[in-house]
């Protein structure tokens, strides 16, 4: 059993290896693996930022199922207000996107009020921080039941 001390002087360590002994991070999958895992959930509709060549691909690969595409350019609450609020006010419905960090972050939120949870967040692309995109998946909370 890891503990506490030793993760933290495994943590504290990690920075002095050379670059060779690291471990490597999977490579990111690609988009219609992704796709396949999103089109599992009966979806709505697939969120895409055209700014981002990954998040079409993504998109184009989940619409040639039949999933309607909802394209937008970095701002997300214009589907918010005009779309997804009110479909959410009426029945909680499944959707999927590949997107930065904060459209996905606004949708995550809205989506508690509604009974909604993400099901299923993964790297899109290979970049980190600010440059990252994730595939996710928002669907109905099922909550489980302890006896």
């Amino acid at each position: 059993m890891t503990t506490r001390r030793a993760f933290l002087q495994a943590a504290l360590a990690a920075p002095l290896l050379p670059l060779s002994l690291r471990p490597r991070m999977p490579a990111a999958p690609p988009a219609r693996a992704v796709a396949a895992r999103a089109l599992e959930e009966r979806l709505y509709t697939v969120v895409c930022d055209e700014r981002f060549d990954a998040s079409v691909a993504f998109a184009n690969a989940v619409a040639k199922r039949g999933v309607p595409v909802t394209r937008f350019r970095a701002d997300i609450t214009d589907f918010w207000y005009r779309d997804l609020s009110l479909v959410w006010r009426q029945r909680p419905v499944a959707i999927a996107g590949a997107t930065k960090h904060g459209p996905l972050f606004c949708l995550e939120r809205w989506a508690w009020d509604h009974g909604l949870r993400v099901t299923y967040r993964g790297a899109l692309t290979e970049a980190s921080g600010d440059d990252a995109l994730t595939a996710w998946i928002i669907a109905p909370h099922q909550r489980i039941e302890r006896m």
